[in-house]
């Protein structure tokens, strides 16, 4: 099955951009389906957010939009809904689907009914987000990790974020359809700024502002390392509902002007440029909190090295050991004073930085979208050439 004779659906949840969005971009620069039907979710109600609804593609052009008015729902419902409106959205085009890629459970266990019904030839389960704990009550927890395993065991192929997922699932020994299939970025749409030219002793964070991203730890150093670091900034890309709290820990502490809070930016090449112009990034998850990003693949790491910034990180996600592997990232312990220490070495001489971050762009190049999709794709026997 060549893919460039094919109808896809991508079904997903919605929130913010993420692979669900990434994979219709690749398929639509590439021009390599005749259709595809892209049907979202939002993943909680939103003003912000539209409603349930699809979009078609006809050789890489919109010809069709219809979301509803957004709703709220008891959560249960919501999910119930997206699950039977992916076999509604998808009968009423009228045609069959050679791939249907459902990005988290439900959605794939939509694609697995369309394939038993026969309007979808082959199923792909990507795993997005994925916690042996999803829910705190038992039935609940106990439903969605039947479904969850019920999708990676009978899909034609299960894209993992990352191989703890699979683990986490099966042990080590897993069916043959299991993949990793990890966060990228588009490399080669980044402009990165010269090392020379880039802000020496600027640290930048990029993110959904939550108590578990450890923010709060790099703001808490502030005051310590401006006695050796006169010149030290903080630049704070997101938003979120941790933001002001942040913002008092700022002001309590006194230090404003060492700190850039710009809340969520639209515009993707600003926040390249932003990130760039930075000499380190920021990922100190908190080890006690953050569970769902030790079975995650944070984007915003692969966003950071695309930039050619080195990344600051716990052990919580699972390729903090490759950064430190390729010399492309520092893993450091989540305290205040270890901060302290990092950033008083680091910043006595250049050469250190400039090492790490010609690492960072070797790490970027490696996990850009155009390769990761294409080898995917290429193992489903769909091929872009």
């Amino acid at each position: 099955m060549r893919i460039g004779n094919s109808n896809v659906v991508i079904a997903t949840h919605v929130y913010a951009p993420g692979p669900a969005q990434e994979l219709l971009k690749y398929l639509l620069q590439h021009k390599t389906t005749n259709k595809i039907l892209f049907i979202g979710h939002p993943l909680f109600y939103s003003e912000k957010l539209k409603g349930d609804g699809f979009e078609v593609y006809s050789n890489s052009s919109k010809i069709e939009e219809k979301y509803l008015s957004i709703r709220k729902r008891p959560e249960i419902i919501s999910y119930l809904y997206a699950f039977i409106s992916n076999i509604i959205y998808v009968f009423k085009q009228g045609t069959k689907f050679e791939l249907y890629v459902g990005c988290n459970n439900l959605n794939a266990l939509s694609g697995l009914v369309l394939k038993k019904l026969g309007r979808v030839r082959k199923c792909v389960y990507y795993v997005v987000d994925y916690n042996p704990v999803r829910f705190t009550n038992p039935i609940l927890n106990g439903i969605f990790q039947y479904i969850d395993k019920l999708c990676a065991l009978y899909c034609d192929e299960t894209w993992n974020l990352s191989a703890r997922m699979i683990t986490a699932r099966f042990g080590k020994k897993y069916p043959k359809n299991q993949k990793v299939v990890p966060m990228g970025c588009w490399f080669g749409e980044i402009k990165r700024i010269p090392f020379d030219k880039c802000e020496k002793h600027t640290v930048v964070f990029m993110g959904h502002l939550l108590e578990k991203q450890g923010v709060q730890l790099l703001i808490s150093a502030i005051p310590e390392v401006i006695k050796h670091i006169k010149d030290f900034k903080v630049r704070i890309i997101g938003d979120g509902p941790y933001r002001k709290y942040l913002e008092k820990l700022i002001f309590d502490l006194g230090v404003s002007k060492h700190v850039e809070m710009l809340g969520y930016i639209d515009s993707e090449e600003e926040k390249y440029k932003l990130i760039s112009s930075a000499s380190l990034a920021y990922a100190l998850y908190d080890p006690d909190i953050a569970s769902f990003t030790y079975y995650a693949d944070p984007g915003k790491i692969k966003t950071y090295l695309s930039c050619g910034v080195p990344v600051l990180v716990t052990n919580v996600p699972e390729i903090s050991k490759e950064l430190v592997a390729t010399n492309s990232g520092v893993i450091l312990p989540y305290d205040v004073s270890g901060l302290v220490s990092f950033f008083k070495d680091i910043f006595v001489s250049d050469k250190k930085l400039k090492i790490l971050r010609d690492n960072a762009i070797f790490m970027g190049k490696k996990y850009d979208f155009e390769k990761i999709y294409a080898k995917a794709l290429l193992i489903l026997n769909i091929s872009s050439k």
